[in-house]
């Protein structure tokens, strides 16, 4: 070992802008106990950068020890860092922890010689532990809680996992320097509990149901640091942030006392829907915009499904306080479900999928059933036939009620929730196409297999392509394609709605009525246009455009039917607003 070397903390995230709170929590808790005999250096990267690059800089630095993080977005570049560290840095030790690390420790251990040590269950004092013995000799690895590691003869040995932390002795894991510099802008991870009172089968924190709080007056502190830094989002890693509805309420309401009425930070939280009050529904609802955000896994709809996985929800209580907040508009709701679970056909899915549209979230988060190793789900889905995929992050195959074929159309309507509902993109074409149908399932669905049928989903596609591609389709829609007013009437506000959503340009097909060469048109958007311009001296640069609908009728009713609306687009901004309207005749 490189007696001096400094221990290398790599931080592999899934994106540039999060941060790793595991490996700062580790750092800041050695540190809290006093821990100064080899430098603890911290390297974050993402896992879209190149690996050659990150090894050179992992090299650079002669690391004693370097310590990694694991979870099922990055295993597999953690498994090729340190294999090739190892034969770069033999005497180095590689030293695991994490989720992905701990759930396999002795698989890993058999299998990936390069790996000395394996950290399973929380990791604070087994790494404080760990640190001091480097340069102690009397220190026995068979003494550190939840360390896996080899002994002389190569034997794998696993140490029972240790007492769990007390909420008090979890360390704030950033620096006041790195929250001030560092972090401006990004989003950071924290936690103000660990556990989860439940036991949800496909989640290892059904493995981990003892239920921690960090104290509130540390909360509150830390709380105020966050919102002096001025960070771009917070995401709290509570499982059940409201699992206890009053600590829950205290946290939102000193929130909401110190933000001011237009804060920089968002805080994200995972709650349980049914567990939301009246009274949180009342205190949230006084949340300013942008502060506040709820994420509420619902899963499935479907109680025998819920049964199965060992969920308890009560969805009809879900849906109304779910639907109280959307009335107030002043959180920003996000909603998920799971596809593959037990039991729940694609029938059923599509009635769940219903049934989230009607609440009309701003994120609609369509995820895939993942068979994590360790988790109660990966008992029930062996004895169950399913089937999924050996490597991180363990995607279903097939379920018991869901064939492949049909996950993979349901990956093409993720798609499409992907590509218009959660961006909020030409939302208003999007959203008058689906009421036509009997149900939204019917017609996401219908353009889900159109895209795949025609090849729009082989290949990355931009707004343009996206707005092409529903233009397509509506055509193929008997009610729109074959009535010729409401064709074109739809058309423009595929138009107006397609700039709306930010972009600039003007694709051919949307007929951009200033490209056109009728003199007469022309001459009368030009007058238009100098009409606004008088109602509107200070505005930048200004677009007219001409729609063949009636739009004061469409915003009031959201139906169809033909018109002359003028409207004027200030496009000096980032993304073109209308900023103000009017009938053919009106501005004469």
């Amino acid at each position: 070992m490189n007696l001096s070397g400094p221990v290398v903390l790599c931080a592999l995230n899934a994106r540039y802008s999060h941060t790793c709170l595991a490996l700062r929590s580790l750092r800041a808790f050695a540190a809290g106990k006093g821990y100064t005999k080899r430098e603890l250096i911290l390297l974050a990267f993402s896992i879209n950068d190149q690996p050659s690059a990150i090894l050179q800089k992992l090299f650079s630095r002669q690391g004693a020890v370097y310590a990694f993080s694991c979870y099922i977005w990055n295993i597999q570049l953690v498994s090729h860092l340190s294999r090739s560290l190892k034969k770069i840095l033999p005497d180095a030790l590689i030293l695991w922890g994490g989720p992905e690390a701990g759930a396999k420790a002795r698989q890993h251990m058999t299998d990936n010689l390069s790996v000395d040590l394996i950290v399973r269950g929380e990791g604070e004092m087994a790494f404080a532990d760990l640190l001091n013995g480097l340069d102690d000799p009397g220190i026995d690895r068979s003494d550190i809680p939840g360390l896996v590691w080899r002994d002389e003869a190569g034997q794998v040995i696993e140490n029972p996992v240790g007492p769990l932390l007390p909420g008090d002795d979890w360390p704030l894991a950033y620096t006041s320097a790195e929250l001030e510099k560092e972090l401006v802008g990004r989003m950071i991870y924290y936690e103000t509990s660990r556990g989860c009172p439940f036991s949800c089968s496909y989640c290892m924190s059904a493995l981990d149901r003892t239920v921690r709080y960090r104290p509130l007056e540390q909360v509150f502190a830390h709380l105020d640091q966050f919102l002096e830094a001025g960070l771009r989002q917070v995401k709290l890693v509570d499982r059940t942030f409201n699992c206890d509805p009053s600590r829950a309420k205290k946290i939102w309401a000193y929130l909401i006392d110190r933000a001011g009425s237009d804060p920089a930070t968002n805080f994200h939280f995972e709650v349980a829907g049914d567990l939301l009050d009246d009274a949180s529904i009342d205190l949230l609802s006084q949340a300013p915009p942008g502060l506040i955000q709820l994420e509420i896994g619902v899963q499935t709809i479907h109680p025998e499904v819920l049964a199965a996985i060992c969920r308890k929800t009560d969805i009809d209580r879900l849906a109304r306080q779910v639907q109280k907040l959307r009335r107030a508009g002043s959180v920003h709701l996000h909603l998920d479900l799971i596809a593959g679970l037990p039991g729940e056909t694609l029938a059923m899915f599509s009635e769940s999928v219903d049934y989230i549209l009607k609440l009309r979230p701003q994120q609609f988060q369509l995820g895939f059933l993942k068979v994590l190793p360790g988790s109660p789900m990966h008992e029930t889905a062996r004895k169950l036939g399913f089937a999924w995929a050996d490597d991180p992050p363990y995607e279903i195959l097939r379920s018991d009620a869901v064939t492949f074929s049909e996950l993979c159309h349901l990956k093409a309507v993720e798609k499409m929730i992907d590509f218009y509902l959660n961006p909020g993109f030409i939302a208003r074409a999007f959203g008058y196409l689906m009421n036509q149908t009997v149900r939204p399932w019917v017609f996401i669905s219908g353009l889900a297999k159109f895209a795949q049928a025609g090849g729009w989903l082989d290949r990355p596609i931009k707004p343009a392509d996206r707005c092409r591609l529903l233009f397509e389709y509506a055509r193929t829609l008997s009610r729109i394609g074959q009535n010729q007013d409401l064709w074109t009437a739809f058309v423009d506000l595929l138009r107006l709605d397609y700039q709306l959503s930010g972009q600039k340009d003007q694709p051919d097909f949307l007929s951009f009525h200033e490209n056109g060469t009728d003199p007469s048109n022309r001459e009368l958007l030009r007058q238009a246009r100098e009409q606004f311009k008088r109602r509107h001296p200070g505005c930048g640069r200004l677009r007219v455009d001409q729609l063949a609908l009636d739009l004061d009728h469409f915003l009031a009713s959201g139906k169809l039917r033909a018109g002359q609306t003028l409207v004027c687009l200030d496009l000096s901004g980032q993304r073109p607003v209308m900023l103000d309207k009017a009938g053919s005749h009106d501005l004469y």
